[in-house]
């Protein structure tokens, strides 16, 4: 049964000198959303190493990858979707230099195309071969028993991303951020999905809370999201939501292998 988490008191580092309070940044020149490196919200598991690294940082916190520092002082967050991608990564373990072997950005396509990896994964004698072939599909990656050969109850060898790019209301110096859903988050994020869905308005609109409460899993509790309605956005947040979205349709993910390997030892429930 899935309980929420406490976590204690933090201090709110990101807010600008009060000399800088109405003044807008200053572009670089040629300076596109391409050029810019999005950080990422991470929710700290009880393995985390940025428990070991930093004296603030506790399991159930929401965390800025970039500043090393807790978002907020409390297990929950409202926020604001800009925008949504589904996409696939197909991982080599973490003992392997490659990292990222292939990726289908649009969650169709594999790029490389009809590519042939080996790994070695832990515990498993014989070198796995992963093919992707032009599509998720038709390669197999996506399906239960991929990872390893003659084992069905095996992972996924591609790992499904649900990636947000959102805008956080009560702390709109550390947005845009991204938050993005593997393992058994994709659940999670299946409920915001649907619940984006089912309300039928423009997306930059809609306000969500995410909050953080303990599962349990074959291994033991970990740390999971959990989404709510959050009301409606005001027209100021909308404007600054959308504008978002515009200026940011080609950024970049800091740390994108990094989601999976916070998450590599999080339960896949077969039925996401």
């Amino acid at each position: 049964m899935a309980r929420e988490v406490t976590v204690p008191p933090v201090e709110n580092t990101g807010v600008a000198p009060s000399y800088l309070q109405g003044k807008s940044g200053q572009s670089l020149v040629g300076i596109d959303s391409s050029d810019l490196i999005i950080p990422r919200i991470k929710l700290l598991q009880g393995i985390s190493p940025e428990l070991a690294e930093h004296n603030n940082a506790k399991s159930g916190m929401f965390w800025h990858n970039i500043l090393a520092q807790p978002i907020g002082d409390k297990p929950e967050l409202s926020f604001i979707v800009a925008s949504f991608a589904k996409k696939y990564l197909l991982m080599a373990p973490r003992t392997d230099s490659r990292t990222i072997l292939a990726r289908a950005e649009d969650g169709v396509h594999w790029s490389p195309p009809n590519a042939s990896f080996e790994v070695k994964l832990k515990g498993i004698k014989e070198p796995q071969k992963w093919e992707t072939k032009p599509t998720v599909r038709e390669s197999g990656l996506a399906e239960f028993g991929s990872s390893v050969a003659g084992d069905p109850d095996s992972k996924p060898a591609a790992i499904l991303v649900y990636e947000y790019l959102i805008y956080l209301p009560d702390y709109p110096e550390l947005s845009p951020i991204v938050m993005s859903l593997v393992r058994s988050q994709v659940r999670k994020g299946k409920d915001l999905n649907s619940k984006i869905t089912f309300r039928n308005a423009p997306l930059a609109s809609m306000r969500f809370k995410m909050k953080v409460i303990e599962e349990q899993s074959p291994d033991g509790p970990y740390n999971n999201f959990q989404f709510m309605n959050d009301g409606w956005a005001t027209e100021e947040e909308y404007n600054k939501v959308v504008d978002i979205e515009k200026r940011f349709r080609s950024y970049r993910v800091a740390d994108e292998a990094g989601v999976i390997e916070d998450n590599d030892d999080a339960p896949t429930p077969k039925e996401y």
